[in-house]
């Protein structure tokens, strides 16, 4: 099943904005799922664990999960650590200043920003390990919002790929990556099938 590793952080929409979040449980991997009640979409989150690793040592203090502070856009990485954490810092900053997206760009817009962005530091850069980059928006305000969620994924062969994501009708799963990712996918039967399947706090309580 894997082994448990630092305590994740994640980061939540709801009717305040976008929060970050702990929790007592330990997981292995980078995940997005959102919320749905009887009024439509209410939330979205991007969570990840927190330890920071090579072949002889661990620290399990690491930041993997990001929120912008004057838009709706929330990021969090697996893989690779020092680029990810180096790009998505300064990806956050450009948004919050203004400077990197249209005020009316649409997710999709802001994905290939935000792609060629990524590209662009990435291809320079002397460490070249993989890495996978989540990203995860609003459109709207309200209950009649809606949420958007892809990946930026950085290869070995020098290349970004894109993946967006169908958003489930009720609230579910979006995406597992890392390693821990087929552990979360045999999970996913438990919160559909269980007493409280289907929703926010199901997924939750097994971080």
């Amino acid at each position: 099943m894997g082994s448990e590793v630092g305590g994740p952080t994640s980061v939540v929409y709801g009717g305040g904005g976008w929060v970050i979040q702990t929790s007592e449980r330990f997981m292995t991997s980078l995940i997005s799922w959102t919320g749905i009640d009887n009024r439509g979409p209410a939330s979205l989150y991007i969570a990840s664990d927190s330890r920071l690793s090579n072949s002889t040592a661990s620290w399990d203090c690491g930041r993997k999960v990001f929120a912008c502070r004057n838009s709706p856009d929330i990021f969090g990485y697996c893989g690779a650590v020092l680029l990810p954490s180096q790009i998505i810092s300064q990806l956050t900053d450009a948004i919050d200043s203004g400077i990197l997206f249209p005020v009316d760009a649409t997710p999709e817009q802001r994905l290939l920003i935000a792609k060629q962005y990524i590209s662009d530091a990435a291809s320079s850069f002397p460490e070249q390990s993989p890495f996978k980059i989540a990203y995860g928006t609003r459109n709207g305000e309200g209950f009649g919002a809606s949420f958007y969620v892809a990946t930026i994924s950085w290869v070995n062969n020098k290349k970004v790929k894109v993946a967006e994501y169908e958003m489930p009708e009720q609230s579910d799963l979006v995406f597992a990556a890392g390693s821990g990712k087929p552990v979360v996918e045999d999970f996913q039967f438990e919160w559909r099938t269980g007493d409280v399947g289907r929703t926010s706090r199901s997924i939750l309580s097994f971080l």
